[in-house]
């Protein structure tokens, strides 16, 4: 049986880089050979010849990382119980391979005397299109896998799927990878899509992981969403005498002013659609914790003020990330703001909550000291 779990981030998001046209490199159809060849092709055809169970094994997996539907495999001296080793194989290549877990939805094996040898010869379902499989991306490590998270999220891609070379635990993450991804790229994060992803197979150090990507938002609605939110910051920034000053800390510290200031007149904080979502459809509340909810709506939860301011600070290069916390026992989202190398607290829903130290928040907001910089 698949694992397969579901992610609803309905608070925490979900996780997003390169966006359409990012220009990243693209990765390559996993399809590498066994280690060390364990058999030998048979001239003038297409069989191959193995005289082992670690050769048959490699044998027959060369034909399923090739996607064929048959093959002929020849044993010379064989050493082992055949009929005993193919059942093995069967479980291997359904069960415990990778590629074989994740594609192969069934496979039989016929064996025939022939002469001074044995030929097994064999068919091979799939649940996977030629295309499907063309789409697995082959990645090193945890790194690597975080990467791709990136560029699938940013591109808006539907799913992403992954053979890692070193999958140990990597699924635990994923719903704070997703989140940290998310929070990271308010240009790109509209609406919050449902995250399902299958392992295959259930266990072992190599395996693909296939996550799927449920958008609210696609095609032309998501560009249309995406424009309209970077017109509207770019109205903010074009109004603001403080983003046109030379460098320097002081022009940081009078933007970043400037942008609370904004925010704080402007938007209606809706508190309501963060501290009882169930008053609202999923799409208003979705929309009210966005930088499209903040900047274009003009209403927003704590959520999409903190997207949005850091949209703007993202804009003049000034370092900003989203605080993800409690308020008055609910879940509140605020901002960290670098400047000159000494991090502040802003919440651009709260009156004097610009450019504050750890001391001075007030004693009804909470945060995890481990996780955010702390602020001096």
């Amino acid at each position: 049986m698949k694992f397969k779990r579901v992610l609803l981030c309905a608070m925490v998001a979900v996780m997003l880089f390169g966006m359409a046209g990012c220009g990243l490199l693209e990765k390559e159809y996993y399809a590498e050979k066994p280690h060390v060849q364990q058999y030998q092709p048979v001239a003038g055809s297409n069989a191959l010849q193995a005289e082992n169970f670690e050769g048959l094994k490699d044998a027959v997996l060369s034909f399923v990382w090739d996607m064929d539907t048959s093959g002929t495999v020849q044993l010379g001296e064989y050493i082992g119980n055949i009929t005993e080793d193919l059942a093995t194989l069967r479980t291997y290549i359904m069960r415990q391979d990778a590629i074989g877990a994740y594609s192969v939805e069934d496979i039989v094996f016929y064996v025939n005397r022939i002469v001074s040898h044995y030929e097994v010869t064999f068919e091979i379902q799939y649940r996977r299109t030629v295309m499907e499989m063309a789409r697995i991306v082959s990645v090193a490590d945890s790194d690597e896998a975080y990467g791709e998270l990136v560029r699938a999220m940013k591109a808006h891609d539907e799913n992403l799927v992954m053979k890692l070379s070193y999958f140990e635990g990597w699924e635990d993450g994923i719903e704070d990878y997703c989140a940290e991804i998310y929070y990271s790229d308010p240009e790109n994060a509209f609406f919050i899509p449902v995250i399902t992803w299958d392992v295959y197979p259930e266990v072992g150090t190599q395996r693909i992981i296939h996550i799927n990507f449920d958008h609210f938002l696609t095609g032309e609605s998501y560009r249309r969403y995406r424009e309209m939110t970077m017109e509207a910051a770019g109205e903010v920034l074009d109004n603001s005498i403080t983003t046109k000053l030379e460098g320097s800390v002081l022009r940081q510290r009078a933007a970043l002013y400037d942008f609370y200031a904004y925010l704080y007149e402007n938007v209606d904080f809706n508190m309501d659609a963060m501290q009882q979502p169930e008053e609202y459809d999923d799409r208003t509340t979705s929309i009210a914790g966005t930088a499209f909810g903040a900047l274009v709506n003009k209403n927003a939860t704590g959520e999409g003020v903190a997207m949005a301011y850091k949209l703007l600070c993202d804009q003049v290069n000034i370092e900003c990330m989203v605080v993800r916390g409690r308020r008055d026992a609910f879940d509140h989202f605020w901002n960290i703001v670098c400047v000159d190398g000494v991090y502040y607290h802003v919440d651009a829903t709260l009156e004097d909550g610009c450019l504050l130290s750890d001391e001075e928040m007030p004693g009804n907001y909470i945060w995890s000291r481990e996780t955010y910089p702390a602020c001096r």
